[in-house]
């Protein structure tokens, strides 16, 4: 959640609900954590398991995906500038890792909302197993996206009013008629 700029020739990183980094207007890489029961440790001790994945080679993004920029032919210069991403990236994200350990989601939500790429946009939410939006089946919710809770849930105003998500895959959608 404290996702700054790369440095000065760099825009800072935004933040799509639930785990995706964004670069301008496109998705850049994401963070996935899971936590688990830690056998062998105190009542309520778990283990957490941290995942990150970035787009930094054009040639390896998806299609319509960011990376970060100033790759050069010269595999070395490369590997530098990513090794420099990863030395910011890793302890901003332990930092924040162990804030929500001792605090929860809560102290951060206001940071979240700076970067909050999702934010008033008009969405569509998909929330039944196995089902996203490249699957062709209708959206479980449409609305405009109102920011995450102070457990980190997606806050979307649909037709039936403020609606809260936990989980599910979001899309945002080309304006037009529905709930604002």
């Amino acid at each position: 959640c404290h996702a700054a700029g790369l440095g000065p020739a760099h825009p800072p990183i935004g933040l799509k609900w639930p785990n995706d980094l964004w670069l301008g207007t496109r998705k850049l890489g994401g963070v996935l954590i899971e936590a688990t029961p830690a056998p062998g440790l105190p009542e309520g001790s778990r283990w957490v398991v941290v995942g990150v994945g970035l787009n930094v080679h054009p040639g390896g993004a998806p299609a319509g995906a960011a990376w970060l920029e100033g790759t050069q032919p010269s595999r070395d210069q490369h590997a530098l500038q990513t090794a420099e991403v990863w030395r910011w990236l890793v302890p901003a994200l332990l930092a924040d890792i162990r804030r929500f350990e001792a605090t929860g989601f809560a102290p951060l939500q206001s940071t979240w909302a700076t970067r909050d790429v999702l934010l008033g946009q008009r969405v569509a939410l998909w929330t039944r197993a196995g089902i996203t939006p490249d699957s062709g089946e209708p959206a479980d919710a449409l609305g405009q996206a109102q920011g995450v809770d102070e457990s980190g849930a997606l806050l979307v105003h649909t037709d039936r009013g403020l609606q809260r998500w936990d989980t599910g895959d979001v899309s945002v959608r080309t304006p037009g008629p529905g709930p604002t």
